[in-house]
């Protein structure tokens, strides 16, 4: 059930809204909105759908296995992932030969 913002039973005549309390990390939020003039209600926009979540925190450094002609490398997950119940889905590795 979505419940009110701004706009309905207060006058709101932004084009811009920030809700800054209450909200969960990792939760999902839908917004929508419509525009009233002297003959009435418009139609709702399409609904948007926003996390609650931020950038995974740095990463530690890797360690480092050397089993014959083969390196592992391995590391553990941020402490923090971006929010509440949001998991890391990929990760990007590279490798610079150095001399």
């Amino acid at each position: 059930m979505f419940i009110e913002v701004a706009g309905y039973t207060t006058l709101y005549t932004l084009n811009t809204v920030t809700i800054s309390s209450n909200i969960k990390s990792g939760f999902n939020y839908r917004l929508r909105y419509r525009c009233h003039n002297v003959y009435g209600w418009s139609d709702f926009s399409p609904i948007v759908n926003v996390m609650a979540a931020t950038l995974p925190g740095a990463t530690i450094q890797p360690n480092s296995t050397i089993v014959g002609t083969n390196v592992s490398f391995s590391w553990l997950a941020p402490t923090n992932t971006g929010g509440l119940n949001v998991a890391i889905t990929y990760y990007f590795v590279e490798v610079l030969l150095a001399n």
